[in-house]
C-alpha cells in the first residue's frame, strides 16, 4: 500500500505542476489555440521601447548575430523619427551560464524623414541583459532586457555626457534565431 502511494503523489504532483496553456498567454491568440502544430510555435520575434517609462511606437525591427563561441550580437527598433540600436560584441561564450561580453546602446532622432539621424550613446554604454542560462550566440529563443541612460548637454555622444538628467531608455526583447524559427 505504501508503494502504491509513493508512486501516487509524486504522479500527481507533476500533473498538477504541469504547464497550461491559458487564453491570455502570449501566442495563443489565434483560433483554433492548443490546438495542432500552431500549439508549438514561440511567438514572433520582438523588440520593445520606452523612453522614459513612455512606450515607443516601434514600426519595425532587425536583428542579427554571428559567430558561435566568439561573436556579435545586435539590434534594433525604429520608427519613422526614432531609432534604438543595441549591440554586443566581443561575446566570448562556452554556454549559458558562462559568457561575457561589452554592450552598447545608441538613440537616434531626426526631425522628418529626409533628415539624417542624430545619434548619441547611452552613458557607460548602457546594459544588456539576457535571461538565466540563455547563450546569446547559440540557435535559440534569445529572451532579455537592456537599458541605457542618456544625458543632455554633450552632443558627443561619448562616455562621459552633459550633467543634466536627460533620457532613460528601457526595453525587452525576444529574438528568434536558428533553423526551428522561418526567417532566421
Amino acid at each position: 500500500m505504501r508503494l502504491r502511494y509513493s508512486l501516487l503523489v509524486p504522479s500527481l504532483l507533476f500533473l498538477a505542476c504541469s504547464k497550461q496553456v491559458s487564453p491570455g498567454n502570449p501566442g495563443n491568440n489565434a483560433p483554433g489555440a492548443g490546438t495542432g502544430p500552431s500549439q508549438h510555435q514561440p511567438r514572433p520575434a520582438s523588440i520593445s521601447v520606452a523612453l522614459n517609462n513612455v512606450p515607443m511606437a516601434v514600426t519595425g525591427i532587425s536583428y542579427d548575430r554571428s559567430g558561435s563561441t566568439y561573436g556579435n550580437f545586435n539590434f534594433s527598433a525604429w520608427n519613422p523619427l526614432q531609432k534604438v540600436d543595441v549591440y554586443c560584441f566581443r561575446i566570448y561564450e562556452q554556454s549559458g551560464f558562462n559568457y561575457q561580453f561589452s554592450d552598447s546602446i545608441n538613440y537616434s532622432t531626426r526631425p522628418d524623414t529626409a533628415t539624417t539621424w542624430q545619434t548619441t550613446r547611452a552613458i557607460n554604454w548602457g546594459d544588456v541583459n539576457f535571461d538565466c542560462c540563455v547563450a546569446p550566440l547559440q540557435d535559440n529563443v534569445i529572451p532579455g532586457e537592456y537599458s541605457g541612460n542618456f544625458l543632455t548637454g554633450d552632443a558627443s555622444g561619448g562616455k562621459f555626457g552633459g550633467t543634466q538628467q536627460g533620457l532613460t531608455i528601457t526595453g525587452n526583447f525576444y529574438l528568434l534565431f536558428g533553423s526551428s524559427y522561418p526567417g532566421h
